[in-house]
């Protein structure tokens, strides 16, 4: 793992924790905005096995999901 991509995450986690403990609303807003600009930057930079596992566990959830939609519409 890269020094940039340990940074990046580090600065995603702080804004991750900042924005679920800070009051203020536009304090909070900003530290949620930091944390998506870090985690985007992260998932940018990292190896395409990681961002391939990443896909995979999307479209399995996605999947699941719309499976359990479909069965209770059925009800």
């Amino acid at each position: 793992m890269s020094l940039i991509s340990i940074v990046s995450l580090a600065i995603a986690l702080a804004g991750t924790y900042l924005s679920l403990n800070i009051s203020e609303e536009v304090s909070r807003m900003m530290a949620f905005i930091i944390a998506i600009i870090g985690l985007l930057l992260n998932l940018l930079i990292a190896p395409w096995f990681v961002q391939l596992f990443l896909l995979l566990l999307i479209l399995i959830y996605k999947q699941k999901d719309v499976f359990e939609t479909r069965a209770i519409d059925n009800e």
